[in-house]
């Protein structure tokens, strides 16, 4: 799948809506080496060691996941999306917004064209940290 390429101020204005949308939301901003990024605090999971878990037995095989995800969404009638991934520069091989899930909008950022009524299912990677109290 190729790299949807940008300009300058249309990353600037999607930046900008993005910001206030994260905002509302009561998503804060913060800056980490360097890095700008958004976190939500959630107070409903305890404080957890990641290090200390065991590690699981008898995972679920790909296949048996894309099973699971088709019958959840997919039989629940949601479409399924598949998009480019949004990259800042070829040159930098630096990456804006990759695997947020958030590229079929980018028609309502920056042309201000309706979205299209519906549930749709984007299957993209998400990494989550439960606790990250330092940077809040």
């Amino acid at each position: 799948m190729g790299k949807a390429k940008f300009t300058k101020i249309e990353r600037e204005k999607f930046q900008k809506k993005l910001d206030e949308f994260l905002e509302d939301r009561l998503w804060k901003q913060r800056d980490f080496n360097g890095r700008t990024f958004y976190l939500k605090k959630e107070s409903n999971y305890p404080p957890f060691n990641f290090l200390d878990k065991p590690s699981k037995k008898n995972l679920l095989s790909f296949q048996e996941i894309i099973q699971e995800i088709n019958s959840f969404f997919l039989d629940n009638n949601y479409g399924l999306k598949v998009e480019n991934n949004i990259c800042l520069d070829q040159k930098i091989k630096d990456t804006f917004i990759m695997g947020a899930g958030i590229q079929y909008f980018r028609e309502c950022f920056w042309n201000d064209k309706n979205l299209i009524k519906g549930k749709y299912f984007i299957p993209q990677p998400v990494i989550r940290m439960r606790t990250l109290n330092f940077l809040i």
